[in-house]
């Protein structure tokens, strides 16, 4: 009789699936005939759920020996990575017909579970009733209690966030080494003041210009930079630029050619940096924040350097695009630093005051936690210049006085 093959679905019926494992720490004896000697038993688990696409697939195989319990998934850290690319099937010849049944298989990789091994579960503290209806509201209230929620979490979180974080910011600056501070991987997002160096001996060397802005990023504004240098020759209306930059475009671009080009690129960079710090969280989910003619690598490197992402509460599918108390106060550090560069460290504060729209004090805070010094105006006309004073210091961390009973 000819050779014949039919394929047989399981469709949503785990019994109809044959499975295959493998074991990480060996082999199964099998014997010369093909049984196998003190075979394990086996538990096959299937999730009830199959009206959810995501969890109707998801299986279970357990093992037990007289010596070892083994468990394997097929979804999950512990599961292999294949499966996601790859369909498994198992052929069962029936060598008197010469017919081939073709199954859908599960494949499994087994791992051994040890008796003393703590299951990853930490004990959590107790939850108070609000906390509690914060949870159920997230798991099954509507979208609009879910925002409610989050933004009163978000209120709540953002009360002394300043605060908090410049002080924390000092502290870290003051424990770092005398050498330029320079934080690896995931950590360097965690600091709020740019990496500096505590012994350099000349302003331009504690904060260096290249860790603000990058060879690589100055180059890709050379052809902007260009531009705006040439319309600033040929026309004189300042109205779409920030003051800041036109006072600069307009009164102090330098005459070498060179030092021009270095000059627009940086305030270009710096037109970027305060769109980033003005846009608002509903505007940072478009596809671009930034105008048309940006270069994409800019865009990409600043919303990467200053902003994150997040699977949104609505959706599991959808991620969300942020930027936290902390990344703000990290752009704006960058603005400030970037601005000093500019104005060789003499930086004129009341024009950036005007185009970052922040009260006086509360910027004086931030350029304080730099380690510069502000030098009072002598006239109300004149403006507040900010210096970057050697040796670089910090300053100390308010006493809190004791009341007197």
């Amino acid at each position: 009789m000819a050779a014949s093959m039919e394929y047989m679905p399981s469709g949503d019926e785990p019994q109809k699936e044959a499975v295959l494992a493998h074991f990480t720490n060996g082999r199964l004896n099998i014997d010369e005939d093909g049984t196998c000697t003190k075979a394990p038993k086996f538990g096959y688990y299937c999730n009830k759920n199959f009206h959810d696409p995501r969890d109707k697939n998801k299986r279970i195989l357990v093992g037990e020996t007289d010596k070892m319990d083994y468990v394997g998934y097929n979804y999950g850290l512990k599961a292999s990575q294949s499966n996601a690319l790859c369909k498994y099937m198992v052929g069962v010849l029936d060598k008197k017909t010469g017919k081939m049944k073709v199954y859908d298989a599960q494949y499994f990789i087994v791992r051994p579970k040890l008796d003393n091994e703590e299951d990853d579960v930490e004990e959590k503290p107790e939850l108070s009733f609000i906390e509690k209806n914060d949870i159920l509201t997230k798991a099954f209230g509507s979208s609009k209690k879910k925002r409610a929620v989050e933004s009163r979490l978000n209120s709540k979180l953002e009360v002394d966030a300043l605060g908090q974080s410049m002080e924390t910011a000092v502290q870290q600056a003051k424990a770092q080494s005398q050498q330029i501070t320079r934080i690896p991987g995931d950590q360097e997002a965690e600091s709020v003041i740019p990496p500096f160096d505590a012994k350099a001996t000349k302003p331009e060397d504690v904060y260096k210009l290249q860790d603000i802005i990058s060879d690589t990023q100055m180059e890709s504004l050379k052809v902007l930079a260009t531009e705006l240098i040439s319309s600033t020759e040929n026309q004189k209306s300042e109205s779409k630029h920030l003051l800041y930059i036109s006072h600069h475009l307009y009164n102090c671009l330098p005459t070498d050619q060179l030092r021009k080009e270095t000059m627009a690129c940086q305030l270009l960079y710096l037109h970027y940096l305060v769109i980033l710090y003005h846009t608002k969280a509903r505007s940072l989910q478009r596809k671009s924040i930034f105008p048309d003619e940006t270069p994409a690598f800019i865009a990409s490197s600043l919303l990467e350097i200053f902003t994150c992402e997040a699977i949104s509460p609505d959706s599991e599918h959808k991620t969300i695009r942020y930027m936290s108390a902390r990344l703000k106060d990290r752009l704006l550090s960058y603005i400030l630093v970037l601005c000093l560069h500019i104005d060789r460290f003499n930086m004129n504060l009341d024009l950036l005051q005007k185009d970052l729209k922040i009260p006086k004090k509360k910027l004086l805070v931030y350029v304080n936690s730099l380690g510069c010094k502000v030098a009072r105006a002598r006239t109300p006309q004149d403006p507040q210049r900010v210096t970057l004073p050697i040796p670089l210091t910090f300053p100390e961390k308010a006493r809190q006085r004791k009341r007197k009973k």
